[in-house]
């Protein structure tokens, strides 16, 4: 079940820094830009050292992007037992390995039946 997930918050992490780098760009060149549309630095070595630095965050820009799309292919081609994590997840409780630890929805250690959980997590605890 792992796999799924990590894949899910890899693209998920991928996604904000790309947006983020993306903005923080944009907003660098937003503020350097005057009235007639032309950059303007400070000095030469500052124009210099600022192109090598969003040169830089591009490259990291691109890392993002290649990385959220392998991420978000993995992501979507998990199989569908991935997704299904509630419906049967298995946990070592009190030494017995097999037995889940939450019943599907709808039921109880004695069966079928209606909204008995409260009751299933008081004979658990005790």
């Amino acid at each position: 079940m792992r796999p799924a997930w990590i894949a899910l918050a890899v693209w998920i992490i991928c996604v904000v820094g790309y947006v983020g780098i993306h903005g923080y760009i944009g907003r660098r060149h937003f503020y350097r830009t005057n009235a007639a549309g032309v950059e303007e630095f400070k000095s030469y070595g500052h124009a210099v050292l600022s192109q090598l630095f969003e040169a830089f965050l591009a490259l990291l820009n691109l890392v993002f992007l290649l990385g959220g799309t392998i991420a978000m292919i993995l992501t979507i081609g998990a199989p569908h037992r991935y997704w299904v994590c509630l419906a049967r997840h298995s946990r070592s409780v009190g030494g017995n390995p097999t037995r889940p630890t939450f019943a599907p929805a709808g039921s109880t250690r004695g069966g079928p039946g209606g909204n008995e959980w409260a009751e299933a997590l008081l004979e658990k605890a005790s």
